[in-house]
């Protein structure tokens, strides 16, 4: 890997035997979580955004509901929800991701040696692109294979930064990249209310409706979610 804004191939580590040991025969794991703890590159375990079930095993079992064939990211830091996504869709065949590295320096290195660490250890093959923050791929030509990498996403997840105009401008981009869903990070009533301000404001300039159903999410753990009814 050279350079911010990579491609990434393999990476192989110690991991890879770790990993396969916590998936059951069809490479689901029991929990996400346990999969996570074994990445080679870790921060945050015990914290209350790691471990809740409200965090990574719920995104598990959204994206074992819709199972995306293209899954993009904007805010990875070390790869968690990239490697819940993995787990929860074995239907992904092509990830990209945008991080700044604001919270943690080299952040997409280590991301990208944690989801291959997962892949290999899955016996997996998902070729991975990513760019150093979304301002690099807004700075991108249109008709650059990078910023292909980012278009027309089964699922766009957006996990980058939380003021109004950044969180506004890249659920902006995501529409604008062409995204079937894009699913947003820490904008229940617990969130940050300058990104459920973006997201409602954001929900009135494409006309769909935003609420919040069980605002503490308390039943998180029991919600049954269905794909909708094919035309």
């Amino acid at each position: 890997m050279t350079g911010p804004n990579c491609h990434v191939d393999r990476v192989t580590t110690d991991t890879e035997s770790k990993i396969a040991m916590t998936t059951n025969r069809k490479g689901c794991a029991l929990d996400v979580r346990e999969i996570v703890r074994q990445i080679p590159r870790k921060r945050g375990h015990g914290k209350l955004w790691f471990e809740s079930e409200q965090g990574y095993p719920w995104r598990f079992r959204v994206l074992n509901v819709l199972q995306p064939r293209k899954y993009v990211e904007f805010g990875s830091l070390l790869g968690y929800s990239l490697i819940a996504a993995l787990e929860g869709a074995c239907s992904i065949a092509e990830i990209a991701w945008a991080d700044a590295e604001t919270y943690v320096p080299e952040s997409n290195r280590l991301c990208a040696e944690n989801v291959q660490a997962y892949l290999a250890g899955t016996r997996r093959s998902v070729p991975l692109q990513f760019l150093h923050g979304v301002e690099a791929l807004l700075e991108l030509p249109h008709q650059s294979p990078r910023r292909k990498a980012f278009e027309d996403a089964d699922m766009l997840f957006v996990d980058g930064d939380h003021r109004y105009d950044a969180a506004l401008r890249d659920m902006r981009l995501a529409r604008s990249l062409g995204a079937k869903v894009i699913l947003v990070d820490d904008c229940l009533s617990g969130g940050d209310p300058h990104l459920r301000h973006a997201v409602g404001e954001f929900s009135r300039e494409v006309d769909r409706p935003y609420s919040v159903r069980d605002p503490n999410l308390r039943r998180a753990g029991d919600l049954r979610l269905q794909r909708p009814a094919r035309p």
